[in-house]
C-alpha cells in the first residue's frame, strides 16, 4: 500500500532499494518483503486485523481517533490532517509489532521529523540509509550526517544496539539471488567499522527516552 500510494507522488524506483521493487520478480526473489498479517496467520484461515494483533502482543492500539472505515468520510469533511496522524500511529504500531514478533524491545515513542522545522530535512531528504546502501561505504561525510541527525543526544546501550542493527542491516549485502552478497571477511570488516563508529559517538548529552524516527 505504501508503494502504491508512493507512485502517485514519486518515482519509486529511485526511492526504494532494488530488493523492495516487486515488478517482474518471482515470489522467491522477494525475501525482503514481509507481510506481518500472513506471518501471524500461519496455517489458519482468519486474517487478523492490526488492532487484533496489537491486542495479542499487548501493544497499544493505533486506532485512537479514527479507523480505516472512517478515512474517506474524514477526508472529504475535514481534510487530510487527522488522517496523517492516524497513519503515523499505524506505522509506529507496525514497527513495534515487527519487533515484538522478533522478541525485541519495542519503542516507547517516536520523533515526527515532519513537524520539526529545524531538522525535517536532515533525515528524510538526505535519506542516510539509502546513501549507505547505494554507495556501500560508511564514508566520513555519511558519518557526519548521522552524527548531525542524532544531535546531542546521549545514546543508551539500547540506542547503540538499535543503531548497530539498523546500520548493519543496510550495510551488509545479502542479495543471494542476484549475486550481491558480502563474503565473511567483508561482513566482519563492516561489523567492525560500524562498531567503531558507534563507539566514537558523543555521549555527553543528557539521557533521554529512546525514540524511533520515521
Amino acid at each position: 500500500m505504501i508503494t502504491n500510494n508512493g507512485y502517485r507522488y514519486f518515482d519509486m524506483t529511485e526511492k526504494l532499494p532494488d530488493p523492495f521493487i516487486t515488478n517482474g520478480k518471482k515470489p522467491w526473489n522477494l525475501g525482503q518483503i514481509v507481510d506481518l498479517m500472513d506471518v501471524f496467520k500461519g496455517t489458519h484461515y482468519y486474517n487478523s486485523s492490526l488492532e487484533d494483533m496489537c491486542f495479542h502482543f499487548d501493544i497499544p492500539s493505533p486506532k485512537k481517533d479514527i479507523d480505516g472505515s472512517m478515512v474517506s468520510k474524514v477526508f472529504y469533511e475535514e481534510g487530510p490532517k487527522r488522517i496523517y496522524e492516524y497513519v503515523k500511529e499505524d506505522v509506529f504500531a507496525v514497527i513495534n509489532l515487527f519487533r515484538k514478533m522478533r522478541f525485541e524491545p519495542v519503542f516507547e515513542s517516536y520523533t515526527d521529523r515532519s513537524q520539526d522545522s529545524n531538522s525535517s530535512g536532515s533525515v528524510l531528504e538526505e535519506n542516510l540509509l539509502q546513501e549507505l546502501y547505494n554507495f556501500d561505504s560508511l564514508t566520513d561525510s555519511l558519518k557526519e550526517k548521522i552524527k548531525a541527525a542524532i544531535g546531542n543526544k546521549k545514546l543508551t546501550s539500547t540506542d547503540k544496539k538499535n543503531l548497530h542493527e539498523i546500520l548493519l542491516r543496510t550495510y551488509i549485502r545479502t542479495d543471494y539471488v542476484n549475486g550481491d552478497q558480502d563474503d565473511k571477511a567483508s561482513k566482519e570488516a563492516k561489523e567492525s567499522e560500524v562498531k567503531q563508529f558507534i563507539e566514537s559517538l558523543s555521549e555527553s548529552a543528557p539521557k533521554k527516552p529512546k525514540k524511533v524516527v520515521f
